[in-house]
């Protein structure tokens, strides 16, 4: 190692005069030095990517999410016989479960929550964070309650992808 090192330097000595930048890394944590070629380097702000997951308690926690959030609080749709077919991609189902005040309550406070935590992830220089939102079989309330959520963030103006475990959206 220590020979393919100086291999390494002396191969590289003769561009090191025009370079504009000359980094030692011996002492840098992958994610300082993740943050100093952000800075250096970035035409934008940094932005995180939000994944939204849905899924069913039954099936397990993914292990890959950062925030999990249980909405199993809210009344279930799956024990009204006409809404157990559907799922929370249907207009009459996200109804069903987002008239409820503790629903309205829940999303205002997790937009609030996430928009906070999205800004802190982003000045640690985190690219993405991906957040669960949970219910006994993921095909209800957890659908509804995800879409409203990142339908909140993206107003918001904050990047999010959907992924639904149990439930794929519709073919359009």
């Amino acid at each position: 190692l220590v020979e393919t090192l100086k291999h390494e330097r002396e191969s590289l000595k003769p561009f090191r005069g025009c370079c504009a930048y000359h980094v030692d890394t011996t002492g840098m944590r992958a994610s300082e030095l993740r943050q100093w070629v952000l800075d250096t380097f970035s035409m934008d702000d940094h932005r995180v990517q939000l994944n939204i997951v849905t899924f069913g308690y039954k099936r397990g926690v993914p292990p890959y999410i950062d925030l999990c959030a249980d909405v199993r609080f809210l009344p279930n749709p799956y024990w009204d016989l006409e809404l157990r077919p559907l799922t929370g991609h249907d207009k009459v189902v996200a109804e069903s479960v987002l008239e409820h005040e503790e629903a309205q309550r829940w999303l205002r406070e997790q937009v609030e929550s996430i928009h906070w935590q999205y800004e802190a992830f982003a000045r640690a220089g985190k690219s993405y964070v991906t957040i669960g939102v949970g219910c006994t079989g993921g095909r209800h309330r957890s659908v509804a309650m995800a879409i409203a959520l990142a339908d909140g963030l993206r107003s918001r103006g904050l990047l999010v992808n959907m992924r639904h475990r149990e439930t794929p959206p519709p073919a359009a």
